[in-house]
């Protein structure tokens, strides 16, 4: 027993029994329990038991290609290395996949930081930056000047999408969602898209700054040489007055099956199996 080996040892030990993925109990030498609770998973289990989840990106080689991938995450996140027009694809393990292409020169070969990927100027004043996360990957187009922003390609911005197993759709609610073939369901998803603009101290692509407000803009689905796109509704944000540039502008796909709310782990003292 995990009580039984913290005491002899003289050093925490996690029960096994009782961890889960947002879930973790440790039993400490002078007899207690700690219980954490995270409303996110904070832990995954492998083939080798139980790991952390971590998004920061590694250097990877899938098929032959050069890619990154995030160390240790439920859903499998890939992102470009540069070269090609190829950005992100999310699997959710499952069989379901949603690709995403950029529409126009090959991507640079991006700064990578943690689980965020920058491939500068990808148009002449706007860079792309994709953030691996726990259920999925973000894309922020940071946008630094109005002059860029009158860019027909900034106006008109549209993602290439290629779903594998899965019919991608849109929603009322003005995002897009990939049913399954095989089930279904809404397997993965984006909401309605995210911007922000430098109006608030500290804004940066991570960041909205001040309180931490964004605006919503509506995804649609289009159609160009036979080929879906996710065409992001630019006009809703540059059609709006007195915009602090840089301007960022955020879709995001994930697991459809996955909603947490982001709050840090909650620790339960427990006391010979009485919580106090």
């Amino acid at each position: 027993m995990a009580k039984t080996q913290a005491a002899q040892n003289r050093t925490d030990v996690v029960v096994d029994a009782l961890t889960t993925p947002t879930e973790q109990t440790v039993a400490h030498p002078d007899g207690t329990f700690t219980r954490t609770v995270n409303a996110e998973p904070a832990r995954m289990q492998t083939a080798t038991g139980w790991q952390d989840i971590s998004t920061d990106l590694v250097q990877a080689t899938v098929n032959g290609q050069a890619v990154l991938k995030p160390r240790m995450t439920p859903v499998d996140v890939t992102l470009a290395r540069g070269g090609s027009t190829q950005m992100a694809s999310v699997d959710d393990k499952r069989g379901h996949v949603v690709k995403q292409s950029w529409p126009f020169d090959p991507l640079p070969e991006p700064v990578v930081s943690g689980n965020t990927a920058t491939y500068a100027s990808v148009l002449p004043g706007v860079d792309l930056i994709q953030v691996s996360h726990k259920t999925g990957v973000s894309q922020v187009l940071k946008i630094a000047t109005a002059e860029a922003a009158k860019d027909p390609r900034v106006v008109q911005m549209r993602i290439f999408l290629d779903a594998q197993n899965a019919t991608v759709q849109a929603e009322p609610g003005g995002g897009l969602s990939a049913t399954g073939t095989d089930t279904g369901k809404a397997e993965l998803r984006t909401a309605m898209g995210q911007w922000w603009d430098s109006s608030q101290p500290g804004a940066s692509a991570s960041d909205p700054g001040g309180p931490g407000i964004t605006r919503p803009f509506s995804l649609t689905l289009g159609n160009e040489n036979g080929k879906q796109t996710q065409v992001l509704g630019m006009s809703e944000i540059l059609s709006l007055p007195n915009l602090r540039f840089p301007l960022y502008v955020d879709p995001d796909w994930s697991t459809a099956r996955a909603s947490y709310l982001y709050v840090e782990g909650v620790r339960l003292f427990v006391w010979e199996g009485c919580s106090r």
